[in-house]
């Protein structure tokens, strides 16, 4: 995606690094790499966050983004592997009654 190449070369021109973009932003550093390699899409409220901590706008990024023709219509949600999803601490577990209707 586009908006990778358009927000490195924004944190690039910036002089910031990965980490201290994400501080700026509020939002973790290892989002900060997806985003920039095209692994995940930013939400609005992620584009805005990034915008101001590279001191321009949303709007400019977004403008950025179009003019390289690269705004996605409809392309499928990126899935999760395996591992990137926690599991819970205490799994539930189920009861069976031995009767259908739960008596005897």
């Amino acid at each position: 995606m586009q908006f990778g190449r358009v927000l490195k070369a924004h944190r690039m021109d910036s002089g910031l690094s990965q980490e201290e973009l994400a501080h700026r932003a509020a939002i973790d550093r290892t989002f900060v790499s997806m985003l920039e390699r095209g692994l995940r899409l930013p939400t609005l409220g992620v584009i805005l966050a990034l915008a101001h901590a590279l001191n321009t706008s949303g709007a400019q990024l977004v403008a950025q983004v179009e003019q390289l023709g690269a705004i996605p219509h409809g392309d499928p949600p990126t899935p999760v592997r395996k591992e990137q999803v926690k599991k819970k601490a205490s799994p539930k577990r189920l009861a069976f009654a031995s009767n259908p209707c739960g008596a005897g």
